[in-house]
């Protein structure tokens, strides 16, 4: 994956599969577990908890910053 993003819709199904190197068939195990090494899984960040704190102190910063 070393080609800068191009726009996906632009591009080809062979070229996609070139980009991300992989074939319709998908990855292989060892394929799979190099870029496991590489990446990480593909998760979300957890959402951060807000407290009560950092409400209030959000609030007083709107009421600041519509001035």
């Amino acid at each position: 994956m070393n080609h800068p993003a191009l726009l996906f819709w632009n591009i080809s199904v062979a070229e996609s599969l070139q980009q991300l190197q992989t074939t319709p068939n998908g990855l292989t195990n060892d394929e799979v577990a190099r870029r496991l090494t590489r990446y990480g899984f593909n998760r979300l960040k957890p959402k951060q908890q807000s407290t009560i704190l950092t409400l209030l102190l959000a609030q007083f910063k709107s009421l600041i910053s519509s001035f």
